[in-house]
């Protein structure tokens, strides 16, 4: 009876030592495309930048409307030893991303005019100026509606026109200086419309956009 009950016992520690539950995992990357409402595709920002395939079902927890491609994302998923796809438990991606793609135009008015449009992988397509200011990329900070523009201004290099002490003092534009920039950038609605606060001093001081 003692050794039918000792086989017993290390017979079911060894079962549930076999059944022990699957852990979980996390991984942070970005939002890649290809994906649905039931797939989600990741490019991961490891070293090795994989492609990680996750199944989204009714039990995620996820807010699909941050799903944006280029989007940063974190996944907590099931991480069985062999699978070609993973289901994931908690997706959570960045409210700022979403918010802070499209037309962004300064209002009508004096001052310097800026038309930018921020798309998806931190790429900026600008429409003015075409001269003197240039938004290269942008990204997003560690806060919560806020983003980094980056870009170069060039900053005119003027001479006199005359040598002439007696005439008036008449300058023009002979070279011009390009200085980098970073500048954060603040997102906020108001009267139910999206607008982007900076304030940079190389830029001229502070500038304000409207989502168009």
């Amino acid at each position: 009876m003692i050794i039918r009950l000792t086989t017993y016992i290390f017979l079911l520690v060894s079962l549930l030592a076999c059944s022990s539950p699957i852990p979980y995992c996390r991984v942070v990357g970005y939002v890649d495309e290809g994906g649905n409402d039931s797939l989600l595709i990741v490019r991961t920002v490891s070293e090795e930048h994989k492609t990680l395939f996750f199944n989204l079902s009714d039990k995620t927890i996820v807010d699909r409307e941050n799903l944006i491609e280029g989007n940063i994302v974190e996944v907590e998923y099931l991480a069985p030893t062999t699978a070609v796809k993973y289901d994931a438990s908690v997706v959570s991606a960045s409210p700022t991303y979403r918010r802070a793609l499209g037309l962004w135009q300064s209002p009508k008015g004096k001052g310097l005019k800026i038309s930018i449009e921020l798309l998806p992988y931190g790429r900026i397509k600008q429409s003015v100026p075409d001269d003197i200011l240039l938004f290269k990329h942008w990204q997003l900070t560690p806060m919560e509606s806020e983003i980094e523009l980056i870009g170069e201004v060039a900053m005119p290099i003027m001479a006199p026109l005359s040598t002439d002490e007696t005439a008036p003092t008449k300058e023009e534009i002979i070279d011009r200086e390009i200085k980098s920039f970073r500048t954060r950038v603040s997102l906020s609605c108001e009267e139910e419309q999206e607008v982007m606060l900076f304030h940079n001093d190389t830029l001229g001081g502070t500038k304000l956009l409207k989502k168009i």
